[in-house]
């Protein structure tokens, strides 16, 4: 499917060079997280899993899908394909892949973005608990050209690139860089305001404990949406939010039209070699 469209172009590969510690991963993530495509990951707190800070840049892959349709962007060249989402990226990621070599990172080379629940639909047939107003891609990937990956354990910084050159210049910047406070600003603006109204969260509560009661389930996860009024710099309210819940796991994503700033406390998945964690609960 895809694999074959994207077999006409040249396999790319990546250089990795160490360079100074002294950043600050905010103040380099401001430079580009206007950028489409730009993923800044950032590990509060001093737990074991809280170890790196990962910045990646310029992307020359991106996909994104809705239902059964996925649009692949590489380079000049689009993509329509329409099929299972999931197959769409075992094909991009067996195309893409890269030995890892002799270093000790967390990734060489990958997709950074997100999945969103209604994914679930690319698996099985489940009945829709939840109205889709947004309209959102039910995920979006991009493939940076660059990563800039802190070692906060060994405090080491990796520079990784398709090009040696663009190496140089991320160490230029980093050498010049100086911490500062995010240019920009936000503003909320009226009341929070939940998709549930009070009497409907009361009987969803007790429709779960006759569920339980029942025997048809054991554990249910409702969860409401709150919305509310926002506008400035989404690259703000992520630095704002990290400085007040500084969490192991702390995500920004420019998907263009949209952001996703998110601040977690617990890992998903961490696979590496044969070795699956799941942490705490997932």
């Amino acid at each position: 499917m895809i694999k074959k469209k994207l077999s006409s172009l040249q396999p790319i590969s990546y250089f990795v060079e160490t360079a100074d510690l002294d950043i600050d991963f905010f103040t380099l993530g401001s430079l580009y997280s206007n950028v489409e495509g730009t993923v800044l990951l950032l590990s509060g707190g001093d737990l074991d899993c809280a170890r790196y800070n990962i910045l990646a840049l310029d992307p020359i892959l991106s996909v994104k899908s809705k239902r059964q349709n996925t649009k692949v962007k590489f380079k000049d060249n689009i993509f329509y394909v329409s099929g299972n989402p999931f197959d769409v990226l075992r094909e991009i990621i067996e195309f893409f892949s890269q030995k890892e070599d002799f270093y000790e990172l967390p990734i060489l080379s990958g997709l950074f973005g997100y999945f969103s629940y209604d994914l679930k639909d690319a698996i099985e047939n489940l009945p829709k608990t939840s109205i889709d107003d947004l309209c959102l891609p039910d995920l979006v990937l991009y493939l940076p050209s660059s990563i800039v990956i802190e070692d906060k354990f060994n405090k080491t910084v990796y520079l990784i690139s398709l090009n040696k050159q663009r190496i140089k210049e991320l160490k230029d910047i980093l050498k010049n860089l100086k911490k500062r406070s995010v240019d920009g600003e936000f503003f909320i603006q009226g009341e929070v305001k939940s998709n549930f109204t009070y009497q409907e969260y009361i009987e969803a509560i007790e429709k779960i404990k006759n569920y339980i009661l029942e025997g048809h389930v054991y554990q249910v996860n409702l969860s409401q949406r709150f919305e509310v009024g926002f506008s400035g710099d989404p690259f703000c309210l992520f630095q704002k939010l990290f400085q007040k819940n500084p969490a192991p796991f702390f995500a920004y994503v420019n998907a263009g039209d949209h952001f996703i700033v998110s601040t977690s406390p617990e890992r998903f998945l961490f696979k590496r070699g044969s070795y699956v964690e799941t942490r705490p609960i997932k």
